[in-house]
């Protein structure tokens, strides 16, 4: 019997003996209760149960005129009733739980994110909700939230990046500061975003480094950072101090790289500027 498939049945919600007596019966045109207890080896009792709770599902029908006898709801008829009914509670559950939290600017919130995936899905969000503008730094792919991104400026979104790689703008029509000649990419992986003045979230896969822009290899030539999932670390917020502080570090760099081509690209950032802080240093 196909694992695959029970397993795919239990994440919708059918228990196992349920998924075991539904995929024993797609192949079969029609079968009583005996008949499917002998093929699986389970119990009467549990394969009628089972029976049962898949009529009510409506996952099966009953044979009229036949004792016992059952007949299986198409896979692809099923699987659209469930998706529908999924789409239904989904859209259901939204707007209670909506109703309940809490809204406005009152709403004062630092959310850690673990994970590469859980961040993006938050990014999505954010981008998906934005009504006036976007403020973008990374040094990390855009590709994931290129769709969204095209998305907004439909919407009438201004979408500002900032990088300091020559970043691969997938055609979306943003506003794009800095890519230094040279720079294709970093081990670090760190990004940030404004969403509307009010709302921030930040992430890297780095724990100490900081300079966005450098290359931290190893002595054997691999790269001393991790780009796994569960190496990244992020942080969303709605906090007023927070959200500003991320907008004047962009605005900054922007500043910066602007400041840099009216100097004709001479270094402006140089040592007898520098503080010789932990930071500069990457202690």
């Amino acid at each position: 019997m196909d694992s695959v498939s029970i397993d795919a049945l239990m994440v919708l919600g059918f228990t196992q003996t349920e998924a075991k007596v539904y995929c024993a019966m797609v192949s079969e045109e029609s079968a009583n209760g005996y008949q499917i207890a002998k093929t699986l080896n389970l119990s009467r009792s549990s394969v009628y149960a089972a029976l049962e709770n898949l009529l009510e599902k409506g996952a099966i029908h009953s044979i009229p005129g036949k004792t016992n006898e059952y007949t299986v709801v198409e896979p692809e008829l099923l699987l659209e009733k469930i998706m529908s009914n999924y789409k239904k509670n989904a859209e259901i559950a939204k707007e209670s739980l909506n109703s309940l939290a809490v809204h406005g600017n009152s709403r004062n919130f630092f959310l850690n994110i673990q994970g590469l995936n859980n961040i993006i899905d938050n990014i999505h969000i954010m981008i998906q909700k934005a009504e006036k503008e976007i403020l973008i730094s990374t040094s990390m792919d855009l590709k994931p939230i290129a769709d969204d991104l095209k998305e907004a400026l439909k919407r009438g979104v201004r979408v500002i990046v900032f990088s300091m790689l020559e970043l691969n703008l997938y055609g979306v029509d943003v506003e794009f500061y800095g890519g230094r000649k040279g720079i294709e990419k970093s081990s670090e992986q760190r990004f940030s975003i404004v969403a509307d003045n009010s709302a921030c979230l930040i992430c890297s896969n780095d724990k100490q480094e900081f300079i966005s822009f450098k290359q931290f290899i190893n002595e054997n030539g691999g790269n001393l950072l991790s780009t796994e999932d569960k190496d990244f670390l992020g942080m969303k917020s709605t906090n007023r101090l927070m959200v500003n502080i991320i907008q004047e570090h962009f605005h900054f760099d922007v500043y910066l790289h602007k400041l840099l081509i009216k100097n004709n690209g001479e270094q402006i950032i140089t040592d007898d500027i520098q503080l010789g802080t932990l930071m500069e240093r990457g202690n």
